[in-house]
Order: structure tokens, then sequence, then C-alpha cells
């Protein structure tokens, strides 16, 4: 579908430095193509993008995410902000991997909600 591809184009133009998990990633020393991203981006291409929510949390996901990661590196918390997401990612590649993709599409789709809330309509860094 195109707002899929469109995201995943986006996604490739920016050489995957916007987004949340690679921002995370980066910043704990792993590199692209580490078991987190690779987890996460093979449960974007198979689940996700498959269920009914899926292409619509993917669009808005692409629409927030590089403005939450400006947010965070203008934060003085901005390590602590990482190391919190980068626990999530942890525990979603964790239930991927135990067969628990619904549960951890809502803790994603949770931690994006959250951060949005906390960076972005609430307008300051928390």
């Amino acid at each position: 579908n195109q707002g899929y591809r469109n995201a995943r184009e986006q996604e490739e133009n920016s050489g995957g430095f916007c987004f949340l998990t690679s921002a995370c990633v980066e910043h704990a020393g792993l590199p692209d193509n580490c078991h987190e991203l690779t987890t996460l981006r093979r449960f974007r291409d198979t689940y996700v993008v498959r269920s009914s929510e899926g292409e619509a949390a993917i669009r808005e996901y692409y629409r927030v995410a590089p403005l939450i990661i400006t947010r965070i590196h203008k934060s003085e918390r901005r390590d602590a902000i990482l190391a919190g997401i980068f626990d999530d990612v942890r525990s979603a590649v964790e239930k991927i991997e135990a067969g628990q993709n619904e549960t951890a599409f809502a803790q994603y789709r949770d931690m994006v909600s959250r951060l949005k809330h906390e960076l972005l309509e609430l307008g300051a860094a928390p």
C-alpha cells in the first residue's frame, strides 16, 4: 500500500538516524544492523503492516518520530530518555521473540504515544 511505501522510502532516505529506535540504538553504540533493529524492522514489515491498525500506526510514527527526536536531542535528559526508549525496544523484541506480537505492537505504539504527549503536546522535554 502507498502509505507504507512512502514511509519506508522516507526511512531509507533518512539513513535511519531520525527515528526513535535507530536513535536509541545508536546512542547505545550498536550498529544499524543490530539484533534489535533487525528484529523490529522485520516485525514492522511482516506483522505490523498487515494488522488492522498497522498502516495508520506506521504513518503516524513516521510523522511524529522525527519531531520527537528533535525534542529529545534538545533535552537536558537526552541520555535518560534514549536509555528508556532502548529499554522499551528490548522489551518489545523479547515479546516478538516469544510470539507475543500483539503485545509487542501495543507496547511500541504506547511508547510512541507517550513520547508524543510528553515531548510534543506538552511542549517541553521532561
